[in-house]
């Protein structure tokens, strides 16, 4: 059974102050692709629980996401509950969006995913992803040393939303 963090995939820390009348506007960690249909529901984490908010207008712009959610300024008014809030979606829902998709841009998604060399096995998880202007980079944690692997389909062969596994050819050494 999957551990309920791993259920939701984080986009952004929502600050309080930039809710105003329903709208909800957040710099996201990597530019989202807008080929993605709009979720139903976001999950604000809360009070140690992710509380659903349904989605009525999911707007992306380069690396800024605006919503709209009903019921949204409730939240507003407890601006003295600290600082905000972290704002994500179900993971179920990502998943089924990229499904069958051969893009390396989902590689940002992949965070915490294993790598498997197909040679050599196991080679760590993916902790994030350098953008550089000439070749993005796939940043991996390696058992000893992080690995930069070029994201291209030279080297970069399955990303497997099922199995949280990124499949690689990478040269020994």
């Amino acid at each position: 059974m999957m551990a309920l963090a791993q259920q939701y995939f984080y986009l952004s820390r929502v600050r309080l102050s930039s809710i105003y009348k329903g709208e909800l506007r957040v710099t996201l960690p990597f530019q989202w692709p807008v080929s993605l249909s709009t979720p139903s529901y976001v999950y604000l984490y809360q009070h140690h629980t992710y509380v659903p908010y349904q989605v009525e207008r999911w707007h992306v712009a380069g690396y800024t996401l605006s919503l709209s959610l009903p019921h949204l300024d409730l939240l507003g008014q407890h601006r003295g509950g600290g600082e905000g809030y972290d704002l994500f979606v179900m993971w179920s829902w990502l998943r089924d969006q990229l499904k069958g998709s051969s893009s390396l841009f989902y590689l940002v998604f992949c965070r915490d995913f294993k790598v498997v060399d197909r040679q050599g096995g196991k080679m760590g998880v993916v902790v994030g992803v350098q953008e550089r202007r000439i070749q993005p980079l796939l940043i991996v944690d390696g058992e000893e040393d992080e690995i930069e692997i070029p994201m291209h389909e030279k080297f970069i062969h399955v990303i497997d939303f099922d199995r949280q596994c990124v499949e690689v050819s990478w040269p020994p050494g």
